[in-house]
């Protein structure tokens, strides 16, 4: 699903994925992703994935195809494939929203949605999740 983000681009080709994010992700890319997941409200995903307020996003979506800036379009994939990740270790869009809406003994009680608000709050979740994936809860 983040190939909708990166225009096609293998998330493992990384000189690839920093073009896309050097030249920014638009809006419009991400609202499409964000309704793909069937998890959360896409508006909140918004706001999650790039960091902007809810206002910000308004105006940006009248404007689609403008791309945002390198460090919210990286900020945005990084949260992206984090929350492929939560649907595939946890099983469902639903499972993993749930999942990421309680509080994690793992993450010192952080919800995980609410760690993704930078960018070593998502790699936390990501490593938890890898984790998790594997039985190591330690």
């Amino acid at each position: 699903m983040t190939t909708l983000l990166t225009g096609g681009a293998s998330p493992d080709d990384l000189g690839a994925v920093y073009r896309v994010t050097r030249e920014g992700i638009t809006i419009a890319a991400l609202t499409e992703f964000t309704n793909s997941l069937k998890m959360f409200n896409s508006g909140y995903l918004l706001m999650v994935l790039t960091g902007l307020s809810k206002r910000t996003i308004q105006r940006r979506q009248q404007k689609p195809a403008e791309p945002l800036s390198s460090e919210q379009s990286a900020r945005a994939l990084l949260g992206a494939q984090t929350l492929e990740q939560a649907i595939s270790v946890i099983g469902t869009p639903e499972l993993a929203e749930a999942w990421m809406s309680k509080p994690a003994i793992g993450l010192d009680g952080w919800r995980p949605i609410d760690l993704m608000d930078n960018a070593i709050g998502t790699q936390l979740v990501s490593e938890f999740l890898t984790r998790l994936e594997y039985g190591v809860y330690q």
